[in-house]
């Protein structure tokens, strides 16, 4: 759910929820507009990594897990956080 610019995320492990900090990632403004979607076992649901503009699931809804392509090998932001992935990178989960 995405409320108040808030990010809340209900699931087993969440009953209560559990809402995303954000700041650290998005010091702009983010869109104020309320979503509450559940998802199927195999959706997504995306946010780019510039969400006041980006066109994500906030716009055109949840995705298929048949169409993410790419996996996750490096996280270049914030500056100070970056990582590398190197088992996914390779191909392991």
């Amino acid at each position: 759910m995405i409320h108040k610019r808030k990010i809340t995320i209900y699931n087993e492990k969440n009953p209560r929820g559990l809402v995303l900090n954000e700041s650290e990632y998005h010091p702009r403004t983010l869109r104020d507009r309320s979503i509450d979607t559940t998802l199927d076992d195999d959706e997504y649901f995306v946010l780019g990594d510039n969400r006041p503009i980006s066109n994500d699931s906030e716009i055109f809804g949840p995705i298929e897990r048949r169409s993410i392509v790419g996996r996750l090998a490096m996280r270049f932001f914030p500056l100070d956080k970056v990582s590398f992935f190197p088992q996914w990178a390779l191909g392991g989960e």
